[in-house]
């Protein structure tokens, strides 16, 4: 039809626009939805064709001799910083080794994404355990091969145990510096020791603050850890299963004490700040971790 003559050279502007629009129309309306499909496929393969960068060729190059002799203190102290920047697993952890030796422990865990690994190394002396730890990095371009980076180090000095000043302010907080070098122990399979009681120490009274726990602990260990104490005071906070308390009679209000719930309780639905409330626990044994979480008391109880 549009090959054919017809009168369109008499029509007005306005006319030939209108019958051109409606060609337009028309055509759109008939096209074959089968090339529709061709183009949406072809779109689609366009699109899958872009793929992710090729991973590099895996290295091959020798790795330095592993380190065989005594790991110490102040080689793990020394290794803080090893990898400021993350650098790939093989290249790194062959480095490590070179200068640490095997990783004293290996974990896997899943946080976000990928299972990850981390690297531990750890030694201890009789005035100081060190601890350097080092994670694994996935990478998120599939075949892309892991880089390791710095998680931490820590030295932490052992306490010794010595004769304390009978004033409970003046006792060290044994309880949080046991925790601190039990976490490093732990690395080794190895346990603090239990230090000997001083004559001077008493066991639990009635009910008791954070200080004359503190000062107990420091005292005489054997005569706390593991007993049931009671505990009366102000919920300062409550999350998880730990119930934050605030001791009456305290001496030093920034002190409170944590005490752990039984699994599956909720902290918030047995105290809210600020309440008055009274619970039972168990003296928890600080050489031994407790993972994430703290407690000064565990399998507590709790009585409003």
């Amino acid at each position: 039809m549009l090959g054919a003559e017809c009168p369109v050279t008499t029509m007005s502007h306005r006319s030939r626009l209108f019958l051109l629009s409606s060609f337009c129309l028309l055509g759109i309306a008939c096209r074959d939805p089968a090339s529709d499909a061709a183009s949406t496929a072809s779109g689609s393969a366009a699109k899958t064709s872009q793929a992710f960068p090729a991973p590099p060729p895996v290295s091959t190059a020798p790795l330095p001799p592993r380190f065989t002799g005594t790991l110490t203190v102040e080689l793990v102290e020394a290794a803080k910083g090893s990898l400021p920047a993350p650098k790939p697993l093989r290249e790194a952890l062959g480095d490590l080794e070179a200068k640490l030796g095997a990783p004293t422990r290996t974990r896997q865990a899943t946080t976000i994404g990928p299972k990850r690994t981390w690297y531990y190394w750890a030694a201890v002396n009789e005035a100081k355990c060190a601890t350097y730890s080092a994670v694994e990095q996935p990478d998120l371009l599939p075949g892309w091969p892991s880089k390791l980076v710095d998680e931490s180090a820590k030295a932490i000095a052992i306490p010794a145990h010595v004769i304390a000043d009978p004033s409970t302010k003046d006792a060290p907080d044994v309880y949080a510096d046991w925790r601190r070098v039990a976490e490093c122990l732990e690395v080794m399979g190895k346990t603090l020791p239990m230090p000997p009681d001083d004559p001077k120490g008493k066991p639990p009274g009635a009910s008791i603050t954070h200080a004359e726990l503190t000062q107990g602990l420091y005292l005489a260990p054997s005569l706390w850890i593991g007993k049931t104490v009671t505990v009366r005071g102000k919920v300062k906070s409550a999350w998880g299963t730990i119930l934050e308390i605030m001791a009456t009679g305290e001496p030093d209000a920034g002190r409170t004490i944590d005490c752990k719930l039984p699994a599956g309780e909720k902290a918030v639905e047995l105290g809210k700040e600020a309440e008055m409330i009274t619970m039972t626990g168990v003296v928890h044994d600080p050489r031994i971790p407790l993972g994430d979480e703290t407690g000064h008391l565990v399998d507590c109880k709790v009585a409003k």
